[in-house]
């Protein structure tokens, strides 16, 4: 019984951590941050009113290779959220993080890529040039 009570510590552990990417990481001291927001229904233009100066802020890092990082939360239609974690890492170089672990029907997993472009389509953030890290 012991042994499984101690077996059980490392997930009640990591349970205990928080469940976004913000609440997982705080920034490199030499990183900038250009914030967060949540895409609540992958239909319809929503999130936070400043969505569009966030992903200007990372677009404007993206083209002069300052540090930063934004945060992304986009929920799937079951409600399950994919967490994105964009790191600008050099003059059109980005660092993509991206977490479903919390996705009940998707692959778990947390997968990071580093890419060579950035931009906005239909006021979603879309990397290219992607390869795996």
């Amino acid at each position: 019984m012991r042994r499984s009570l101690l077996a059980l510590l490392p997930l009640v552990a990591v349970a205990a951590c928080g469940d976004t990417p913000r609440e997982n990481a705080a920034p490199e001291p030499e990183e900038g941050d250009c914030g967060a927001y949540v895409v609540t229904n992958a239909y319809e233009e929503d999130g936070t009113p400043d969505r569009s100066d966030k992903q200007q802020c990372l677009l404007d890092a993206f083209a002069n290779g300052d540090r930063v990082r934004l945060d992304v939360q986009l929920d799937t239609e079951e409600g399950d959220p994919l967490y994105y974690r964009y790191t600008v890492v050099g003059p059109r170089l980005v660092g993509v993080r991206t977490d479903t672990t919390h996705d009940a029907f998707g692959p778990r997993a947390v997968v990071t890529e580093r890419c060579t472009g950035l931009t906005v389509v239909d006021g979603y953030l879309t990397a290219e040039g992607c390869t795996a890290q």
